[in-house]
């Protein structure tokens, strides 16, 4: 391996973590959670489960997917979706989490839509479930044995994340199409210490020692889009993850982003998510504490 590939590596593996938010075994009857089996999720997390019961169908705005019994499906983070049982009863062993690069890139952003495994793939998924919940729910215990119970925990979760990035037809980018934004990290790290405030284009330049033309050229080639609705994708990623995943009032949620007006924080999220930030707690509520696929 070259020099320049190791530090790629280094780079990479010292910049990998992961964020497991809840995890457990739901049955759900169709017949007394009509309500909520209507509504349309959106979650800033992944979802993944392996599906045993009465088939059912997972439906996006673009298409519909099939889920037999046995086997396992993966959703995408910021992935709006419905669920249609095709029986009176299913069981869903489930699982949040997000594998994050750098503090807040999403490893996983390459899988665009769901993804159902084979059955062979959703017993190996179901047993690491049925593992990771174990140790979780598990009473706690202190010293050197609650350190040991941790690493068994992440060496169980790294190897669900290690099998579903191992699916032949699923397409990730390579340590060297990721080690291109080893050189944006001073802007990324900038940027995400900065989404409360005002983050000027020219500040993000000077980090990396160009002009402002020039590094708008450069950004947008490395991301896909200018470093503006860049910023404005990250706030909105963070307001959905607050949303979410704690008890904040919307008003400290808009301060956390950058809003200091309600009326202003209500119409950016509007404007990019299609609904209120309100109704988006609501239902990230019944998906996070209630049941969560």
């Amino acid at each position: 391996m070259s020099d320049s590939n190791k530090q790629a590596y280094l780079y990479i593996l010292n910049a990998l973590n992961f964020s497991y938010l809840n995890g457990n075994t739901t049955k759900i009857d169709a017949i007394q959670n009509q309500e909520w089996l209507s509504l349309t999720f959106n979650q800033p997390f992944w979802v993944i489960t392996r599906v045993t019961g009465c088939p059912l169908y997972i439906e996006t705005d673009e298409a519909r997917y099939s889920v037999e019994p046995g086997q396992a499906l993966i959703i995408p983070a910021h992935t709006r979706y419905r669920i249609k049982p095709l029986g009176r009863e299913y069981v869903t062993h489930w699982l949040n989490m997000n594998l994050i690069l750098f503090d807040h890139l999403d490893l996983l952003h390459t899988i665009k839509t769901p993804y159902v495994t084979t059955v062979s793939a959703g017993n190996k998924i179901g047993r690491l479930h049925g593992e990771i919940t174990a140790l979780m729910n598990r009473e706690h215990t202190v010293g050197r044995a609650s350190l040991i119970a941790m690493l068994q925990l992440k060496r169980r979760i790294y190897s669900l994340l290690e099998l579903i990035m191992s699916f032949p037809d699923v397409n990730f980018a390579t340590v060297e199409e990721i080690g291109k934004f080893e050189r944006f990290r001073p802007v990324l790290s900038h940027i995400e210490r900065h989404l409360a405030g005002n983050i000027k284009v020219s500040r993000l330049a000077e980090l990396m020692y160009l002009s402002n033309s020039h590094f708008y050229k450069e950004f947008q080639e490395a991301f896909g889009l200018p470093p503006m609705q860049y910023i404005s994708q990250q706030r909105l990623r963070k307001a959905q993850y607050l949303l979410a995943t704690t008890d904040l009032t919307i008003k400290e949620i808009g301060n956390r982003v950058g809003y200091g007006n309600p009326y202003s924080f209500n119409r950016f999220f509007k404007s990019m998510h299609g609904s209120s930030p309100g109704q988006y707690k609501k239902t990230a509520a019944n998906s996070m504490h209630s049941i969560p696929f």
